[in-house]
């Protein structure tokens, strides 16, 4: 789902994700919404998520 984010956004959650990369030890609780799963990989995932659905 293509959502009409600004240049300033798209730059904010580029550098959310360089400080707070993907942890793949997460992706099972992650894909289960189960389990103790830190609030910033929720954020990164969904983030790269609208990343990679606009691309520039």
């Amino acid at each position: 789902m293509a959502l009409d984010i600004t240049p300033q956004e798209r730059k904010e959650m580029e550098e959310f994700l360089k400080a707070h990369p993907i942890d793949p030890a997460y992706d099972a609780e992650c894909e289960l919404f189960d389990g103790d799963v830190p609030e910033e990989q929720l954020l990164s995932r969904d983030f790269q998520k609208i990343l990679d659905d606009n691309s520039e």
